[in-house]
């Protein structure tokens, strides 16, 4: 009986403790918040080498009020060197209280939402002006197709799903309404998405061919590693690398497709009577000019969007075909070579299929044409 009550008296202080412990535990998390604030003053302003480095960057100390936030109408001095601020400018300060209490203040962001607000008024009012209708209504398209991806593609990746079907589904279905609410009920329209659906699937059998035998992991970028820890481990890495490439490249067989069969349709309306065998060799030249801007387009655009890690490499002193073995130059490499593939064949596929639906259809309505 004695040894029981020990044994009662044991689990209870161990309990407690634990669950004191516990609590403490939860209380001593650090805090972080972020507000939006007004540079008040710039107080001080140099240049400094950084720790460890050959280089040097700007340190300020500064004054700011908070404008929106838990600590609104706070009044904080703030040394920081992440980017050059002056008086009058709007920035986001990020706070940080740590577990033994301390605080901390530094400057995160600048406020570029009026400069992004601009730039998008800027941008539709070009679509409008030189677009009119057309321009109007790929506006709507577009603003349906970010909200079929944000309320359809992205809830259902996160959840688990089947990520290269929901992918492929999810931009074909957004293709499919941005087509038809742009150019219309139209063989032309019918002409570049059946043409463009052939292209993709088969660029989707090709991108899961070449991550495998590449032996890509879908962990070339810090952020798959953060959204990894995000999802607990409940995303298919592999699957999203091959869903991002057929959605990055639908979009460029989308205006091939397209292309291609207004092209169609002007060399039947210019000549009924032409056979179809010579519609298609004379649409498929077309289409091999534009190959070659498209693709160049394409490499240049990938290029472009990872330019300071190309920078990064270039300057570095590691052989160039280790660099190239790199997962994260690897990744590139083969969402090039996949995306050009599928534009590629999106030419005589669209072409094909355009002059099987045209022929001997001469359309009454007016083609989409599209400039390059």
């Amino acid at each position: 009986m004695q040894n029981l009550r020990l044994a009662i008296l044991f689990v209870s202080f161990v309990s407690t403790f634990s669950f004191s412990f516990a609590q403490d535990s939860v209380l001593l998390q650090d805090r972080e918040l972020t507000m939006l604030a007004t540079v008040l003053r710039v107080e001080s302003s140099e240049l400094q080498e950084v720790p460890n480095t050959n280089t040097t960057a700007l340190y300020q100390t500064v004054v700011v009020r908070i404008t929106k936030g838990e600590q609104q109408d706070k009044e904080v001095t703030i040394t920081d060197s992440a980017f050059a601020v002056q008086s009058g400018d709007k920035v986001y300060v990020r706070y940080l209280q740590t577990a033994d209490g301390g605080e901390y203040y530094s400057i995160q962001e600048p406020y570029r939402l009026d400069a992004l607000l601009w730039l998008f008024i800027f941008f539709v009012a070009v679509v409008l002006l030189f677009g009119g209708k057309q321009g109007f209504l790929s506006l709507v398209a577009l603003f349906v197709s970010f909200g079929g991806i944000f309320t359809y593609l992205f809830p259902h990746i996160i959840t688990g799903g089947n990520i290269v079907a929901i992918a492929t589904l999810g931009a074909l279905l957004s293709l499919f309404v941005v087509m038809y609410l742009t150019h219309g009920f139209t063989r032309l329209t019918t002409s570049a998405f059946l043409g463009c659906t052939l292209s993709v699937l088969v660029t989707l059998a090709l991108a899961k061919y070449a991550v495998v035998i590449a032996k890509l992991t879908g962990f070339a970028n810090e952020e798959s590693v953060y959204l990894n820890i995000a999802t607990q481990g409940n995303i298919d890495f592999i699957a999203l690398l091959v869903g991002g490439i057929i959605i990055g490249v639908i979009g460029v067989i989308d205006d091939v497709s397209i292309t291609q069969a207004s092209v169609v349709n002007q060399l039947q309306l210019a000549n009924p009577q032409i056979s179809a065998r010579n519609l298609y060799t004379k649409a498929l030249s077309v289409g091999k000019d534009h190959m070659g801007a498209v693709i160049n387009t394409l490499i240049l655009a990938y290029a472009g969007a990872s330019l300071p890690l190309v920078l990064l490499f270039y300057v570095s002193n590691t052989p160039v075909l280790e660099l190239i073995n790199r997962e994260i130059v690897a990744t590139e490499i083969v969402r090039s070579i996949v995306g050009s593939v599928g534009l590629l064949l999106a030419v005589p596929l669209t072409t094909l299929i355009a002059v099987f639906l045209m022929k001997n259809h001469a359309s009454k309505e007016h083609a989409h044409t599209h400039q390059h």
